[in-house]
């Protein structure tokens, strides 16, 4: 299989060795890198579900879905290299595909909360910054997702020296900073990190506002800690806020409520709305997405794209 497939709608070529993409998209809303992988989900309730997850997926369809124009690099493997179709709005130019197996990840969860996680990942090593198309750097902001260290950090040097912003959610893939340079200096870079509890116990080494302060001590802007049912907690230099959600949900499988909370924050920020409002934004999205993706997504995310466009676009 060609690693450069095409896909309806979207060419790409390669320019100098440098790939470029010809989408017809001057400008870019969001780049997505990271992981595309098949999930299966196991609940205390006996039930067991399969559909096409990981970080930059999930959150470039929905983002996509809500108007923005968003570029995804990832590597799909066999069987999702043959099966994803294309979305309008996703360009798919910086995405590899290979015969491999695809990332598969076993989550189980209890009362809403990951109690256990089993990821086997061959391929997405075998991204690197040159892969990425040279017009992708025209982004407002780059979401980095579970990758290889040295290519988020690649990414992250490049794209900020173009003047995007750095957006980061170090997942359980990532070592702590206590233990890691790359990460210390890739946290330095970020504008936002999203972590939930777990990972931000993980990843500094204390939990609540103790861990926020150190994640803010390293040099992010700002850091988004969600909790769940509990909703989320924003910390900026100048404040810091809670975040409650508009309603609990009752579903038992939660996978992707993190990555849909990053898709709506940074769709309201790519329309130029304040933290404040794009949080409330992002909070409505995630309850009323949980109860609806199944066989209800697309129209959702038709209603909060109308609510974006009445925000204006930038």
């Amino acid at each position: 299989m060609s690693e450069t497939a095409a896909v309806p709608g979207v060419e790409s070529e390669r320019v100098s060795n440098l790939r470029v993409s010809r989408n017809p998209a001057t400008s870019w809303d969001v780049i997505c890198i990271g992981q595309t992988s098949f999930d299966t989900i196991h609940t205390d309730k006996g039930t067991s579900t399969q559909r096409v997850g990981g970080s930059a997926y999930i959150s470039a369809k929905l983002m996509a879905g809500l108007g923005l124009r968003i570029g995804l690099v990832s590597c799909w493997g066999a069987p999702l290299a043959d099966t994803i179709q294309a979305r309008p709005n996703l360009d798919l130019a910086g995405v590899l595909r290979r015969p491999e197996p695809a990332v598969h990840i076993t989550l189980k969860y209890e009362r809403q909360q990951l109690r256990g996680l089993q990821i086997s990942d061959r391929i997405t090593k075998l991204l690197t910054e040159a892969r990425i198309p040279r017009n992708y750097y025209r982004s407002r902001f780059f979401y980095l997702t579970p990758a290889p260290i040295k290519l988020l950090c690649d990414v992250a040097k490049q794209a900020l020296a173009k003047g995007a912003r750095i957006v980061f959610t170090p997942k359980e893939d990532f070592p702590s900073v206590q233990k890691s340079e790359s990460m210390r200096q890739l946290l330095a870079k970020c504008f936002m990190c999203f972590v939930n509890e777990s990972e931000l116990r993980r990843l500094t080494g204390v939990s609540g506002t103790q861990g926020i302060s150190v994640l803010r001590d390293l040099g992010v802007k700002t850091v988004v800690a969600t909790y769940g049912s509990q909703g989320a907690v924003i910390a900026t230099p100048k404040e810091t806020w809670n975040v409650t959600p508009p309603a609990i949900s009752k579903e038992d499988d939660v996978v992707g409520a993190g990555d849909c909370f990053a898709a709506g924050m940074l769709a309201a920020l790519s329309r130029n709305v304040d933290l404040h409002r794009a949080s409330a934004f992002a909070s409505d999205l995630v309850a009323l997405w949980l109860s609806n993706r199944t066989d209800q997504e697309a129209k959702t995310l038709k209603k909060f794209a109308t609510q974006l466009s009445s925000y204006g676009s930038n």
